[in-house]
């Protein structure tokens, strides 16, 4: 039985005078429990753990919030984060509160799933690929 997983990894973009360095900086998955949780749940999950993950870079690097950019490939997750007009399930809602307790819907990007750096772990690539891919983000 395939077994559905949350994936969020964490880049650093340092600036320097005149060019840019992005590194790998964490990454975190999670198993998804065996209950028929629906895909975009599972999405918004690996939102919360991304927020999860700011949280932590946030103390420990002592970043600003204003320093962050999330990016998903789930057009729906953006569609909960910036929809202030309609109330959610319960679990829908918890989860999107969470989120925006620690940024707006501005501070969130679209990413097409062949882009995201995220899902690497779920199709496989090379070395050369992953650089490749982390840069175009």
């Amino acid at each position: 039985m395939h077994q559905r997983r949350e994936f969020s990894v964490a880049y650093l973009k340092v600036f320097h005078k005149e060019h840019a360095e992005l590194g790998f900086l964490l990454g975190k998955a999670k198993v998804a429990p065996h209950t028929r949780a629906h895909i975009p749940r599972l999405e918004l999950c690996a939102s919360v753990l991304a927020v999860e993950m700011a949280e932590i870079i946030r103390e420990q690097l002592q970043v600003s919030k204003d320093a962050f950019t999330f990016y998903t490939d789930s057009q729906v997750v953006l569609g909960y984060i910036s929809n202030d007009a309609k109330r959610f399930h319960v679990y829908v809602s918890n989860r999107v509160s969470k989120i925006r307790s620690f940024c707006g819907p501005e501070c969130w990007r679209y990413v097409m799933s062949e882009q995201n750096p995220a899902d690497v772990a779920t199709r496989g690539c090379s070395t050369n690929s992953l650089e490749q891919l982390a840069f175009r983000t």
